[in-house]
């Protein structure tokens, strides 16, 4: 009975090459989390970590990990945040040239590290030689894309940390009539001047993000001809994850392929040190104030901050930590 059941085990547990890129904390979390999950249901996981900010942890703890070096300069897309010192709470979202240079921004650190990773010696033969069954990449970094035509696994999977920025490739176009743009507010559409503001965010989303993987394109059209565009690629995947909740979510047209799975997270006391063990339990409930790694606490204006230290003032039974920088 104990082989049959261990014949049944390893009979459904595959074979996962997860793709982490360290460009953001809230990506490679989330990665990181999607890839210990696997783990823990039993699948034989390798996460590839290309080290594009080696100053980042790596958002897995209990998965096996192949690094590719960080290239020099492939951090940009970080340091510059911290070096034009811009409160990003302050931004103008409707800045057709804010939005272009933070993808030319993203599109040096993309090509960079891509590049870095395709000419390792042996990297992509050695991948294509494990006949991995699926590889999980994100579909905002594409390089992961076109790593998975290369290595040939029997699927793709791309996922989103966030909502889908674009779902085109998988067969579901937004309606310019009903829909938000990836960029806009969540406001419904009450006059003409709101839905052509949305169109001119949905047009300039799109600029952003062929800005931003046009390079990584052409590295792979330098190094490895033939490659198909990273639309093509994803057009052929299995299914799609994103990290969206739909209960909460604005409706809209989508396909059963497209699965939203809202936030995986490891047991909450796997990894809890004794410091945060004691910090969580100063009061019967803690929030978290984080605005992730793009805007940075350090340029955001006093009075945004003392405003912000008021409201939580007002509510002397919770443990407020403020993450910052």
């Amino acid at each position: 009975l104990f082989l049959c059941l261990v014949a049944f085990h390893f009979s459904h547990s595959h074979k996962i090459l997860v793709y982490i890129p360290k460009f953001a904390i809230s990506h490679i979390n989330f990665m990181g989390k999607l890839a210990e999950t696997l783990v823990d249901a039993g699948h034989n996981v390798t996460a590839l970590v290309s080290e594009m900010d080696a100053n980042l942890l790596d958002g897995t703890r209990t998965t096996s990990i192949n690094r590719v070096p960080p290239a020099e300069g492939a951090n940009r897309m970080n340091t510059h945040f911290m070096m034009d010192g811009v409160d990003r709470f302050e931004a103008d979202v409707n800045s057709y040239s804010a939005v272009t240079e933070n993808a030319y921004h993203n599109s040096v650190s993309f090509r960079i590290q891509c590049e870095q990773l395709l000419r390792t010696p042996g990297l992509v033969e050695r991948w294509k030689r494990e006949q991995y069954d699926a590889l999980i990449t994100e579909s905002f970094e594409n390089c992961g894309v076109g790593l998975s035509h290369l290595i040939a696994p029997r699927d793709l999977i791309p996922v989103s940390s966030t909502f889908l920025y674009d779902t085109s490739p998988f067969g579901v176009y937004y309606s310019l009539i009903t829909e938000h743009s990836s960029i806009s507010d969540g406001r419904f559409h009450s006059t003409l001047f709101s839905r052509l503001l949305m169109f001119y965010h949905t047009i300039m989303y799109r600029v952003f993000y062929y800005i931003q993987n046009a390079p990584q394109q052409q590295v792979f059209d330098e190094l490895f001809p033939g490659t198909p565009s990273f639309e093509s690629i994803l057009s052929d995947a299995a299914v799609v994850f994103s990290n969206t909740e739909p209960l909460i979510d604005f409706a809209r047209p989508t396909l059963t392929k497209i699965v939203p799975i809202g936030g995986p997270r490891q047991n909450r006391n796997k990894y809890t040190t004794q410091a945060w063990s004691t910090l969580l339990s100063v009061r019967s409930r803690t929030v978290l104030v984080s605005f992730g790694s793009i805007a940075k606490n350090v340029f955001m204006r006093p009075e945004r901050k003392g405003s912000l230290l008021e409201c939580i003032s007002r509510f002397p039974d919770i443990t407020f930590v403020w993450k910052y920088e």
